[in-house]
């Protein structure tokens, strides 16, 4: 049996219908880009409630589904859709910045079908749409076709070679060359996330240290999808502070354990630091050749 192309096995889950929960917009801008360069409808839900409410209202092919989300997370989501006999071969797949073995083992457990690591590799999302949506004559709307920039456009936005804190050739491999996406994604994040530090500092003071995690593990996906790598690295130190504590029991971290922890964030700052003053240096257009 000959093994069809991935641009033929693509082509036969065209207009398939994709459900995307995920809570953040720079995450939603980049997964949507993806998969609508294949040709695929799109619906976008921001938390796990609001993810049930369109599977109940809606058929899709496949639900991209994220683990941390405000209201509802994306496990307990997945388990009470598996609830239904209706969903049981609903294909559910793990969308998160954890890589663990223990992380994908939770998400099968959970009941999801596949568990995919943010910052998402693209090979890895085309084969896990081949792998998991059947194939067959699907509803397909042109009107959901991302229509592509044309090449000037995309060439007047020239990046510098290097960025410092910012590994732009793997980013722009990520996003497909798309350099106008990776720009605003760019300017988004720092619209978002410029002060992500002194948040997490005074979530700390007021003792929710549950919210200084969650925004560590927040800025850790954003940071590795924008090729901030050093920065993903600093945020998931702290992430993983927190996640080795009693975030219910702030009043008894020991001496020790707060030096640690500031030295994290002090690191984090810095990283975060660079990587705004490096966005920032590109300007609001980007290095964009005047005419």
């Amino acid at each position: 049996i000959q093994k069809l192309s991935n641009e033929d096995s693509l082509k036969n889950i065209r207009g398939a219908k994709i459900l995307l929960a995920e809570d953040n917009d720079i995450n939603q801008q980049v997964a949507r880009d993806y998969l609508e360069q294949f040709d695929l409808n799109v619906t976008i839900v921001e938390n796990g409630v609001e993810a049930i409410q369109a599977v109940l209202e809606t058929y899709f092919d496949l639900v991209f589904m994220d683990i941390q989300m405000p209201e509802m997370d994306g496990y307990k989501a997945t388990k009470i859709l598996r609830e239904n006999p209706r969903y049981k071969n609903l294909p559910i797949i793990a969308m998160t910045a954890h890589a663990m073995a223990s992380e994908r083992k939770k998400s099968l457990d959970a009941g999801m079908n596949d568990h995919i690591t943010k910052p998402i590799d693209p090979n890895k999302l085309i084969q896990t749409l081949i792998k998991w949506i059947s194939p067959g004559k699907k509803t397909f709307s042109p009107l959901t076709i991302k229509k592509k920039e044309k090449p000037s456009l995309q060439e007047e936005i020239i990046f510098p070679e290097k960025i410092p804190g910012i590994d732009i050739n793997s980013c722009l491999k990520r996003v497909g060359n798309n350099k106008k996406l990776l720009l605003n994604m760019f300017l988004r994040f720092n619209m978002q996330y410029k002060d992500t530090d002194e948040i997490i500092k005074n979530k700390i003071k007021e003792k929710d240290l549950k919210e200084a995690q969650n925004l560590a593990h927040s800025l850790k996906g954003i940071a590795g999808t924008i090729g901030a790598n050093d920065l993903s690295r600093s945020a998931s130190h702290i992430e993983n502070f927190f996640k080795q504590k009693d975030l219910d029991d702030a009043d008894n971290m020991a001496v020790d354990e707060k030096i640690e922890l500031n030295i994290m964030i002090e690191k984090f700052s810095i990283d975060l630091a660079q990587v705004v003053r490096s966005i920032n240096s590109l300007g609001i257009g980007g290095r964009i050749p005047k005419k």
